[in-house]
């Protein structure tokens, strides 16, 4: 003789019942949640390892749009940047002159670093080239170098910081300081290229691949938390 427990199974299929309607959504939206702030944490240390930041405008601005509690097809978490450089930084890009001269390249000086050394450092504010104004040369001359001497003279009468200068085969902006009978310029930009290839620094790959291989254990606590929360299967 054998009987058995309906109650058990009733309570069984009960507990399946909730967890495919309630744990296992819950569980999913937890688990891409957590992975997506997961991705930003990792983006936020490569950024800080890699790029040159004056502020935290580009930790700000990184983004992550939460998955939301309805049918299981339709769940998704997103992470990224609102900023378009960061585009650049992860898949590079090809930048070209926007003008008469080439680009301008910031040179070491512009961020109060050695001449001659790796840029690491970020522009100082007063060598932003958006602050910069320069100007325009009223006639030429003979030779460059007469040219480029009545330029640092002419900046120097009338306190300018910036002149546009040319020099053994280089165009770009200096810096001009002492005085008439003894000047100092320094390049500040370098104006000489007509296009500059933007290597790839990706941070958004690393990040989610960093974020996929967790996500295993992400969901298996996620699913043990929506059980516990709905005391399934006891």
């Amino acid at each position: 003789m054998f009987s058995i427990d309906m109650k058990e199974i009733k309570q069984f299929e009960k507990d399946l019942g909730t967890f495919s309607k309630k744990a296992v959504p819950r569980a999913n939206m937890y688990a891409m949640n957590t992975s997506a702030f997961e991705a930003q944490r990792v983006a936020k240390k490569i950024i800080k390892g890699t790029m040159i930041q004056r502020n935290t405008w580009t930790e700000r601005n990184f983004h992550v749009e939460k998955a939301k509690l309805n049918s299981i097809e339709r769940q998704s978490a997103f992470f990224g940047s609102r900023v378009q450089y960061m585009e650049t930084q992860e898949f590079g890009d090809t930048e070209r002159k926007k003008g008469k001269h080439g680009v301008a390249i910031p040179t070491p000086f512009a961020s109060g670093e050695a001449s001659g050394t790796v840029k690491k450092k970020a522009i100082k504010r007063s060598y932003d080239i958006r602050n910069i104004r320069i100007n325009k040369r009223k006639k030429k001359y003979k030779s460059t170098k007469q040219s480029n001497l009545l330029a640092i003279k002419a900046a120097l009468k009338e306190k300018k910081k910036f002149v546009f200068l040319e020099k053994n085969n280089m165009k770009g902006i200096f810096h001009v300081a002492g005085t008439k009978k003894k000047p100092k310029v320094n390049m500040v930009y370098n104006l000489s290229h007509p296009s500059i290839e933007i290597p790839k620094n990706p941070w958004l790959e690393p990040s989610m691949k960093n974020a996929r291989g967790k996500m295993p254990q992400i969901y298996n606590s996620e699913i043990a938390k929506q059980m516990e929360y709905y005391g399934l299967f006891k």
